[in-house]
């Protein structure tokens, strides 16, 4: 489906390391944790991620929603902690780009002052403000305001009135690719987002809101005017992270 296509996409994903059991006559190491997220969509399971002792994502499975059987697995490779290859099972895409996508985009809102703990569950939502941000660099013909009180900052642009290409994107869902955003808003709290409006020029509205624990983003509610448009909420749940 295309629904779960998309949702591959833009799901960037972890290394595999194998490991083997050979005997030794040096004592066991403690086994240590396995470090997870799941990630779920509706109350529905679409992806676990995987992590090693150093957080860095090591190997991920996606399920297909309907049969809740797994569709693909992604293995990220590194050399000295930088990502250099990705393994793909069950899908031909070029995940490599979509993941150095991520990173150069989370590096940017990082300069922005918005910092995600594990970026690669949001690659979405960091695609689409990235692109808001840098859209929003580029053009001088809107009116652009931002409001701090206290450790809260607000972005407002005003006039927008531009027709952004979002894909791969869960808010394609909602906002597509021929619908200007007349009015956007960012709320930015301690370095996090904490809530986006978008205001349509078909007059619908699409509400994006984002909940943390000890800084770690636990859910993100997408809310919409357009009632004929489901919602979507999304869940992560840590494991020994």
């Amino acid at each position: 489906m295309e629904s779960n296509k998309m949702r591959i996409v833009i799901i960037l994903m972890g290394v595999l390391i194998a490991c083997s059991d050979k005997p030794s006559m040096v004592k066991d190491k403690p086994i240590m944790p396995t470090k997870e997220i799941d990630i779920l969509e509706n109350d529905k399971k679409v992806a676990t991620l995987e992590y090693n002792q150093e957080n860095l994502l090591n190997k991920e499975v996606i399920y297909n929603t309907e049969t809740k059987k797994v569709e693909s697995e992604l293995g990220y490779i590194y050399d000295k902690k930088k990502l250099v290859d990705i393994n793909v099972k069950g899908i031909d895409l070029d995940y490599l780009k979509y993941a150095l996508d991520n990173i150069y985009q989370s590096k940017f809102l990082s300069k922005k002052g918005i910092k995600f703990e594990y970026p690669e569950i949001v690659s979405s939502e960091i695609n689409d403000v990235s692109t808001i941000l840098t859209v929003g660099k580029n053009y001088d013909d809107f009116k652009k305001d931002s409001v701090i009180n206290g450790n809260e900052k607000t972005i407002i642009y005003k006039d927008f009135n531009k027709k952004i290409r979002f894909y791969p994107s869960y808010i394609t869902q909602f906002i597509s690719e021929d619908e200007k955003i007349k009015d956007y808003n960012l709320i930015i709290k301690d370095s996090l987002p904490i809530k986006e409006v978008f205001q349509l020029d078909n007059k619908h509205n699409l509400t994006r809101e984002y909940f943390y624990k000890k800084n770690k983003v636990i859910k993100i509610k997408y809310t919409t005017s357009n009632s004929a448009i489901p919602l979507l909420q999304k869940e992560f749940i840590y494991k020994n992270l």
